[in-house]
């Protein structure tokens, strides 16, 4: 028995270390042949796959270099861009998505806690027609979007919640600016997400109320201040596709009926719907889907409808790289089936002249979620100015006496009134951008006699 067993074992070693040296010249081919394409393969600014922008090679400086700085970035830039990259991330998903038992009608998708270091603005592809020309969402808290999701049914719907100290310091910035804008029409639009609407009733208590939320900033807002139910007009046609399912924002549709609401507090009659309402037959996945690349959202893509505007007018735009410089811009642009189509993406500023000649003139401050909302004003006004507050650095105030503007509209979603980033960019605004003013969170004006609630378990 000893041997043969001496011969067996030097066999078998013989066969460990050659199966070691086969896996280690794979491993090291392997990595060879995809260092050699990294540098011969073009470089992409932008994955098609996620949606998002890539991470660019690092500028060397000598203090990124002894802060650990630049090789962070280096190694950020090499993640962001190795071969193949796409299709690698795009199999990890569809692996992790087939682990374990999975519903086809129900999940969630919790944002990770660890922040991105690159631009999360949304590309050409699926939210921008000209993304040199789009201002960027950065790394600076400024989300964009609710990231924490219940899908369901195809559709994806974000986890609501809100603070009343929130809303009162959101009031309290309103407040401030029709006491600076005396003499001026101030109107406040306070839109409320998809699943406000669309929430299932045994998911209801995991979301906040949020026409609680609108309630409590409408109570702190001033006497003269035109409030917008928005919330009425679009709780009326909830039924009807007022939102997209794989994206963020409203439709062209849910738009229309704010827009509706906004004209009954400003005295204009709503141009027709019916008759300017338009399908252009594409489909799109939109923002979450690009989020989550839950494959349920997939199978659910959107439908593209535009509202046609019987009013001729002249549109530009003011990029950031470029103030004083105007340059062409259109209010939709149908050949394009996402919601980028709306003013063709986020620019600090934009101008619409009109043909009309009735001495009133608007500015719209938004963020992305007004873009849908902004063709509408075109036919209503000599001029109108649409102002991204996350990216202008003009003063609102100041644009408002020289360009003798009469109308002041605000159009926000709830989740950016319970965002503390938003309301410090609509504070900078007042006068220059990033100066924050300091504000009576607490006021709210004597004249109202209802009390804000907190939102609690028995308000959901």
């Amino acid at each position: 028995m000893m041997e043969t067993a001496a011969p067996v074992k030097k066999k078998t070693d013989r066969q460990i270390v050659t199966a070691s040296y086969v896996h280690l010249c794979l491993m090291v081919s392997a990595l060879s042949v995809m260092g050699i394409l990294f540098f011969l393969m073009p470089k992409h600014k932008v994955s098609v796959y996620e949606n998002r922008n890539l991470a660019r090679f690092p500028q060397f400086s000598t203090h990124a270099l002894m802060e650990g700085i630049f090789l962070d970035s280096v190694d950020l830039f090499y993640a962001d861009n190795f071969p193949f990259r796409d299709r690698f991330v795009a199999f990890s998903s569809w692996l992790s998505k087939r682990r374990g038992l999975r519903s086809e009608e129900v999940g969630f998708y919790i944002a990770p806690k660890k922040a991105m270091t690159q631009d999360t603005a949304l590309i050409a592809k699926s939210d921008s027609i000209a993304p040199g020309d789009t201002a960027l969402t950065r790394n600076n808290g400024g989300e964009e979007m609710n990231t924490n999701l219940l899908i369901y049914k195809g559709m994806a719907l974000d986890l609501f919640g809100g603070s009343l100290a929130m809303e009162k310091a959101y009031a309290a910035a309103i407040n401030n600016y029709a006491d600076v804008l005396k003499g001026k029409n101030v109107y406040s639009i306070i839109v409320p997400t998809h699943s406000e609407f669309a929430m299932p009733p045994e998911y209801k208590k995991m979301t906040g109320r949020q026409k609680t939320c609108i309630d409590n900033v409408n109570t702190c807002l001033a006497g003269n201040i035109k409030k917008v139910d928005a919330y009425a007009e679009l709780e009326a046609h909830k039924d009807e596709y007022i939102y997209f399912n794989t994206d963020h924002h409203w439709t062209a549709l849910g738009a229309y009926y704010a827009y509706k609401a906004f004209c009954a507090s400003a005295g204009f009659t709503p141009i027709d719907l019916q008759s300017n309402l338009r399908y252009t037959g594409k489909k799109f996945l939109g923002s979450q889907y690009h989020l989550t690349l839950d494959d349920r959202l997939k199978a659910n893509p959107d439908s593209f409808y535009y509202v046609s505007i019987p009013m001729k007018f002249k549109a530009e735009k003011y990029l950031a790289k470029s103030p004083d410089k105007p340059s062409p811009a259109f209010l939709v642009a149908p050949g394009y089936a996402n919601y980028g189509s709306f003013l063709g993406g986020d620019f600090p500023l934009m101008k619409v002249q009109t043909e009309l000649k009735n001495g009133r003139k608007a500015v719209l401050v938004k963020n992305s979620f007004g873009n849908a909302f902004a063709p509408y004003l075109a036919s209503h006004y000599e001029e109108v100015y649409i102002i991204d507050y996350r990216y202008y650095k003009g003063g609102l105030v100041n644009l408002v006496k020289e360009k003798g503007i009469t109308d002041v509209i605000f159009v926000q979603c709830t989740f950016f009134v319970e965002t503390a980033w938003h309301l410090h960019k609509i504070q900078g605004l007042m006068y220059k951008a990033n100066v924050p003013i300091e504000l009576p969170v607490d006021s709210v004006p004597a004249s109202d006699s209802l009390k804000p609630k907190e939102i609690t378990s028995d308000s959901l």
